[in-house]
């Protein structure tokens, strides 16, 4: 019988995950595209972005993030992120416990995962915000002063380039540094790219 609802646990993880990634293809995609579009238009060209966070953590992920990036590069539109979820703890409240709260607090896995997935699905609304020039309305509750705030564009914003001459074109991701020399300014930058993939 362990055996049995052990495949199942696993069958249901990994359909849970594959849809998990069929969600961040579609949306990535579809962002990606709405900026490309938008490059076709004149004035200041920003995309607001409402969602409640999502995991990238794949390798496809990671590219196609990197691709988004450079589409409202390439189209000069910024893209603004609200996090829908409003306010939110990245601890376990009563109802995410379960019946047995003590079996909960006797295993910091479950809590510290809760944590960690809470953060992570963040990180792409920030990361998209900042690679573009845009502002990340989060972990607030006034909404509507976050759309506010949201629909103006940045009032600076300038394109570095980098060169991939000495970068294997393998597909891989480079995290990105980049500092200002000078106090008093707040830098917003993407934090990486994917490599170009000649092998497909």
């Amino acid at each position: 019988m362990t055996s049995v609802a052990e495949g199942i646990a696993t069958q249901a993880a990994r359909r849970a995950v594959a849809i998990g990634d069929q969600d961040v293809h579609v949306t990535l995609d579809f962002v990606r595209n709405v900026a490309r579009k938008l490059g076709t238009l004149p004035g200041e060209l920003v995309i607001v972005l409402v969602s409640p966070g999502f995991l990238t953590l794949s390798p496809e992920a990671m590219v196609e993030k990197s691709q988004v990036l450079v589409a409202a590069a390439e189209s000069d539109v910024t893209i603004s992120t609200l996090d829908a979820r409003g306010l939110y703890t990245t601890s376990l409240d009563a109802s995410e416990r379960g019946a047995n709260t003590a079996l909960d607090l006797q295993n910091p896995g479950i809590a510290q995962n809760h944590s960690n997935t809470m953060e992570l699905g963040e990180d792409i609304l920030s990361e998209l915000a900042d690679g573009t020039g845009g502002t990340c309305f989060h972990n607030e509750n006034d909404l509507e002063g976050g759309f506010q705030k949201l629909a103006a564009a940045p009032e600076y914003v300038y394109m570095i380039k980098l060169s991939l001459e000495k970068v294997k074109q393998d597909g891989s991701y480079h995290r990105l540094n980049i500092k200002l020399d000078k106090d008093g300014l707040k830098l917003q930058a993407r934090r990486g790219y994917s490599a170009p993939n000649k092998g497909k």
